[in-house]
């Protein structure tokens, strides 16, 4: 699962944060952007899209499902209050939307709203749906995420444990497991079917966990933090296996490849390496390289974030060009470095259609 919503528009009523805070919510929104959170519908023929007012109560939220070839909108879902994150299910017959008072799922066909999930005296912090569409799990400001059925709108499961809100939340390739990392710097592992805590990878720390995804085949946990380095952990045992150092700036992305056999990394020092997950040799991308271009030397602003195609043989940057209120998408060769393809004026996020 190479999986990743948060985040509040500025003016809108919440407590004070510090700036770890504040940048894990900007890291786990942007996140929102890409896969797992599905932007692009399963055939690649449909995209969704979110409107994303300056203010709260700006007006309401809007989601909208365009067609791939024709540029045509096909459906629109509203929400009274700004939409923090808009997703497809797996099989792309249904829409998840999520707001600060409710979670909706909408068919993806009719555009009807099928289940409204309500927080009751909490408000909802991110939505995502189980690899199967038959659950949504979602975070709380009560510092809880709970399982919720489709079908019923029932809460299946209760997730209690962390100290502070939990920000960023993943199921296992199968759904029978659920990862979450919170701002009380832990990530934990449960049983989406029980509830129950299974494991503690990073407890108590004063780095918190910006990046946190899994292998496609559940095995591995990758983890990405401000202290510049990323660790690939055991999903079973907890255990940390490797290391992933050497930098000079707070690592603001890391992903699997498809194959689970390779690990990208974007850093504020400027730099993108492809890691072998069972080496300890990186390839880095410089401009030295006899293999290539580097990929970050290529933008003129640094990459925030990247991803590998499906196939895993290409690679995508972005980088926003914040001076010039533009952005620029780079496609290279995961295997030789290579730059392929300059995007410009690429918006608000990059990433393949599957």
């Amino acid at each position: 699962m190479g999986q990743r919503s948060s985040g509040r528009p500025a003016g809108s009523a919440c407590t004070p944060c510090s700036a770890a805070r504040a940048r894990a919510l900007a890291s786990s929104c942007m996140r929102a952007w890409r896969g797992p959170l599905r932007r692009f519908s399963p055939d690649g023929r449909r995209v969704l899209t979110t409107t994303y007012p300056l203010a709260a109560g700006a007006g309401p939220g809007r989601a909208k499902v365009w067609s791939a070839t024709s540029g045509q909108c096909l459906l629109t879902f509203s929400h009274d209050d700004w939409i923090g994150c808009a997703v497809f299910s797996a099989d792309g017959q249904a829409v998840l939307t999520q707001s600060s008072g409710t979670v909706k799922v909408w068919s993806a066909t009719s555009g009807e709203c099928m289940q409204t999930l309500r927080g009751h005296q909490n408000s909802f912090e991110f939505a995502i749906f189980s690899p199967n569409g038959q659950w949504v799990l979602t975070s709380l400001d009560d510092h809880t995420a709970k399982v919720w059925s489709v079908t019923s709108g029932e809460c299946l499961q209760t997730l209690r444990g962390h100290e502070e809100l939990i920000y960023s939340a993943v199921f296992s390739p199968n759904g029978q497991r659920v990862l979450t990392t919170a701002f009380d710097n832990a990530v934990k592992a449960w049983s989406a079917t029980s509830g129950e805590c299974l494991r503690t990878f990073v407890s108590q720390q004063e780095i918190m966990v910006d990046v946190l995804v899994s292998s496609s085949d559940g095995q591995w946990v990758l983890t990405a933090s401000a202290d510049q380095t990323a660790k690939v952990w055991s999903a079973f045992s907890g255990e940390c296996l490797r290391t992933l150092e050497g930098y000079q700036g707070e690592l603001v992305d890391a992903v699997f490849s498809p194959d689970g056999k390779q690990i990208l990394t974007v850093s504020l020092d400027g730099t993108s390496n492809v890691w072998s997950r069972r080496k300890t040799r990186k390839r880095r991308k410089t401009a030295a390289s006899r293999e290539g271009p580097c990929a970050l030397e290529g933008h003129k602003d640094r990459a925030v974030s990247a991803v590998f195609s499906p196939d895993g043989q290409h690679v995508v940057t972005f980088s926003p060009l914040i001076s010039d209120n533009d952005s620029v998408a780079k496609v290279w060769s995961a295997d030789s470095g290579e730059c392929l393809h300059t995007l410009e004026g690429a918006g608000r996020f990059a990433c393949f259609a599957p």
